[in-house]
Formats: structure tokens, C-alpha cells, sequence
């Protein structure tokens, strides 16, 4: 998502006070560090304008829709023979036959 044109577009847009906070994130997208200080420039940019604020609160929004469904089983079996069954969804039915 970092390397997304409307979230570049957002911040570089207003003021010139993310850019090179940006430049560098999206440069080395792995280093704490230098999202750390554009997570920083961009807290200060959303407190100084209210559009900007409003903008980005649309955006975080949006992705939180995007985010997928993740749906996570784990099971611990200990002893000999045990059994186990796991099922997702709606509608299933668990049982010997």
C-alpha cells in the first residue's frame, strides 16, 4: 500500500513536508526507521490541515475495508489414535459415518 499513487499523491500534494520522508520509505520499504519518520511528518501534516486530515481518513477507511477475511485454526493433539476435526464456514456438519 505504501507504494500506492493516491497515498503519494495525498501527502505530496499539500505540503512539501512529507516528501523526503517518503522518497525514503518508499525507497527501503523494509527499514523501521524510515517509516517510523514518515508515519512521524505524517501526524504533523494531518494536525495542520484539516483536509489533508480528512483525506487520509478516508483512505485508512477504505483499506481497512480491503483487508481480507483471515480466519486462523490451530489444534494441539497429544496421546496415540486422537482425533481431530477442524471446519469453517456455515452450514457444516461434523460426524462419524
Amino acid at each position: 500500500m505504501l507504494g500506492s499513487v493516491w497515498v503519494q499523491a495525498i501527502v505530496r500534494r499539500p505540503l512539501k513536508l512529507c516528501n523526503r520522508a517518503l522518497d525514503r520509505a518508499l525507497a527501503d520499504p523494509q527499514n523501521l526507521r524510515r517509516l517510523e519518520a514518515l508515519r512521524l511528518d505524517i501526524e504533523e501534516l494531518a494536525e495542520q490541515d484539516p483536509v489533508f486530515r480528512e483525506q487520509l481518513a478516508r483512505l485508512l477507511q477504505a483499506a481497512r475495508a480491503e483487508q481480507p477475511s483471515v480466519n486462523t485454526q490451530t489444534s494441539t493433539v497429544t496421546g496415540h489414535g486422537n482425533t481431530v476435526m477442524q471446519v469453517s464456514g456455515s452450514n457444516n456438519t461434523v460426524g462419524r459415518q
